[in-house]
C-alpha cells in the first residue's frame, strides 16, 4: 500500500490483515521504489495512491512497471486526470479503485489479483 496519508495506510493494513493478507506500506512512490529495488520477493500486488508529495502514482507506476512488468498494480484515487492519452492499462495499472473505498470493495479488488496464500492470479489489463 503506497499512500502519503498515515490514516489510509493504517486502515488498509487492518483491512488487508483481516482478509488474511500480509501487507507492507510506503509513504510515497520513492519509498515504494526503494523497497522493491531492495527486495521484491513476497510482493504480489501494489496499491498506489494517485497523489503523493514526492512522486505521484502515475510516475511511480511507470518506474515500477519498467522493472516489474508482471507485478499487478492498482490505482487508488478519487480523481484521475491522465497525462496525454495514456490509459491506466498502458501506464501499467491492472485496475482502479475509487477512494474512499469500502472494505468490500478493497477485498474484491485484491482478491481479483492475489489470494491470501500469496498465489498471484493472471488478470488481463483493463483501462479503468
Amino acid at each position: 500500500m503506497v499512500d502519503d496519508e498515515p490514516h489510509i495506510r493504517n486502515v488498509a493494513t487492518r483491512l488487508l490483515q483481516r482478509l488474511g493478507y500480509e501487507e507492507e506500506t510506503a509513504e510515497d512512490g520513492i519509498a515504494a521504489i526503494e523497497r522493491l529495488a531492495a527486495d521484491d520477493h513476497g510482493v504480489d500486488l501494489v496499491i498506489i495512491d494517485g497523489h503523493s508529495p514526492r512522486l505521484n502514482g502515475i510516475e511511480t507506476v511507470r518506474r515500477l512497471h519498467a522493472r516489474h512488468p508482471d507485478l499487478p498494480m492498482i490505482f487508488a484515487t478519487g480523481h484521475f486526470d491522465p497525462d496525454g492519452n495514456e490509459t491506466l492499462a498502458e501506464l501499467g495499472f491492472r485496475e482502479r479503485i475509487e477512494k474512499p473505498y469500502s472494505f468490500e470493495t478493497l477485498a474484491s479488488v485484491v482478491a481479483r489479483h492475489v489470494d491470501p496464500t500469496g498465489e498471484s492470479h493472471a488478470v488481463s489489463k483493463t483501462s479503468g
